[in-house]
């Protein structure tokens, strides 16, 4: 039983950090979107955010990231626990 969950809590954590990590590169790709790189250029006009931009900033990526972090370690610990020997 103890073996079933930490399989699920390892795959659970796994697309966790898949998933923050996605979020986090679009962060990146829509915080670039509104930094002006042209040195000052005089031409460059900050884009209109969409309601995609507003939730891609607002999403706490980085924490749903840690969150399948300690899900991945509690998935592990788990199967440890429930094979002492180590075998797997």
């Amino acid at each position: 039983m103890l073996t079933r969950w930490s399989h699920a809590l390892t795959r659970s954590g796994a697309a966790l950090i898949v998933v923050g990590a996605v979020l986090l590169y679009l962060r990146f790709e829509t915080e670039l979107k509104f930094v002006d790189l042209t040195s000052g250029n005089p031409h460059w006009h900050r884009p209109t955010a969409t309601t995609f931009d507003r939730f891609v900033l607002s999403f706490p990526a980085g924490t749903l990231s840690l969150g399948g972090v300690i899900l991945l370690m509690a998935g592990w610990l788990a199967r440890r626990r429930s094979d002492p020997a180590g075998r797997q």
